[in-house]
Order: C-alpha cells, then structure tokens, then sequence
C-alpha cells in the first residue's frame, strides 16, 4: 500500500487564509473534495483553524460528479483482473486489478497524478454487458512493482447514465452478491 502524502499544516493554512478557494486548494494539494473536506476537518480537530474559519468553506465543497448522479461509496471488487482501454490510444491496452463506483486501479499503465483519461471497456469480453467509457483522475501512482507493472489509482468523475447501467451490470458480474447503491 503506498505511503499517504504528507500536507504541511502551516503552508494549508496559510494557503487559506490568503483567500485561495477550494478548487485552488485542491488543486494545489492534489485532493479530492472528499480529502478537501477531510483535511478542512483535520484543521480544525488539530487546532490549527477555528471552525468558524471552515464550516462555509465545508459546505461549498462540491461533491465529485460521480456523487452527485447518487453512487455511493462501496466495497472494491477484486481478484478478477481484466482489460480496459484508453479512448485515446485504444492500442494500448492496461487491466483493471480493482474497481468500485467511484474507481479503479489500473494495471500497467504509466501517467501522472493529476491526469485525467477517458477510460473504455469493451463489453464483448464479458458477453452480455455493452461496451462503455468514463471519465477518471489519477490520484495515485505506485511505479514497478513486484511483478514488474505500475499500478495507477483513478477516481471516476464522469460517467454517463448508460456508463453508469454498464459499470453497475459489470460489478454484479464480477461479483453475485454485489448490490447497486441507485
């Protein structure tokens, strides 16, 4: 498992209280809003803000667009690794080693934090799901390992209602008892 970041607690705050908003503070940090509104918290419960200072800041973080069509966080599904594909460079093929509604691990494929890719799966692999795509970020990235691949964790922040049909039909396939959360 790779080694949380480290955020320096004085640099944040004085990041924030020279007015920068919460795209820039997250953008800057490299967090989601989740760890947005994690670290806003961790401020406060450490003492190094009042939460007068962040409640509104707190509130005006938006959900990831994931979220905001009613997924919900749920237990990653793994063991069954199999390929998924780059919109863009459709040659190129990577395998999925784990994935859940709000993301993915993507094995063998070699990006940066930050990055954004419009993923493919194609649906002829798993015989009755429809082919699909989405967009992801990359927020994490474990270069080599062991077994000689890199391995990149990718948050899903966009996914169309028939993306989202076929996302849900593969978790069930990849496990029976896997239940949606819409």
């Amino acid at each position: 498992m790779p080694s949380k970041r480290k955020i320096k607690a004085r640099e944040f705050v004085y990041d924030l209280r020279l007015g920068m908003s919460n795209e820039e503070l997250a953008e800057k940090y490299r967090l989601s809003s989740t760890g947005l509104r994690k670290m806003l918290r961790k401020l406060v419960d450490g003492r190094f803000v009042g939460e007068e200072e962040v409640v509104s800041r707190i509130e005006r973080i938006e959900e990831p667009v994931t979220r905001a069509r009613g997924l919900h966080e749920r237990e990653r599904i793994s063991g069954s690794r199999f390929p998924i594909y780059d919109l863009y460079d459709m040659g190129a093929e990577y395998y999925v080693e784990n994935i859940s509604e709000t993301g993915l691990q993507v094995l063998g494929i070699n990006v940066n934090i930050g990055e954004r890719r419009t993923f493919v799966v194609q649906g002829y692999a798993f015989d009755d799901i429809a082919s699909f795509s989405f967009d992801a970020e990359c927020r994490w990235v474990k270069s080599e390992s062991r077994d000689g691949l890199s391995r990149a964790g990718f948050e899903i922040t966009d996914i169309s209602e028939d993306g989202l049909r076929g996302l849900r039909a593969l978790l069930s396939k990849l496990s029976p008892g896997y239940e949606s959360a819409g």
